[in-house]
């Protein structure tokens, strides 16, 4: 039977595999949302105020996705909590004896689950990003293309 000390460490990888999972999610609305504001380049000929107004209406809910696309990759470098496991928590010893004194004495399984803690935190934060950036992109695009569309027929 595992320990509790294990089934944290994969309680943590779990919860690490999805955060990487959002930060991929957030490069791929970025990189779809600068495809497609690159593509305006390609347009033909003159385009119209009427025109323009149009499309820089319909990047608005874009901006939006690509704002929280941005939000959800940016990186968290503070912790509320102070425990052995944490980079930026390690990173303020001095020197390395400093840091072996701390961990020594440190409860470990309580430090894991206040890492687990906190990044399962950083995790639902992310995907709230992600949900709102999805949501803004998908009415965003629909809008763009439709608008995109309609200058070119007309």
């Amino acid at each position: 039977m595992e320990s509790n000390l294990e089934h944290m460490w994969k309680v943590k990888e779990y919860v690490s595999q999805y955060i990487q999972f959002a930060d991929t999610k957030a490069g791929l609305i970025i990189a779809l949302s600068t495809l497609n504001i690159a593509l305006l380049v390609l347009l033909p000929g003159e385009i119209l105020t009427w025109e323009i107004l149009l499309i820089l209406l319909s990047l608005i809910p874009i901006a939006v996705s690509l704002f929280y696309a941005i939000q959800c990759i940016k990186p968290r470098t503070t912790s509320p909590s102070n425990n052995s496991i944490f980079w930026g928590n390690i990173a303020k010893y001095r020197n390395y004896d400093d840091y072996k004194k701390v961990v020594d004495q440190a409860d470990k399984l309580e430090d894991l689950q206040k890492q687990v803690f906190e990044i399962s935190k950083i995790a639902q934060e992310k995907y709230r990003c992600i949900e709102r950036s999805v949501e803004s992109q998908k009415y965003g695009l629909i809008i763009f293309w439709v608008i995109i569309l309609i200058i070119r027929l007309f």
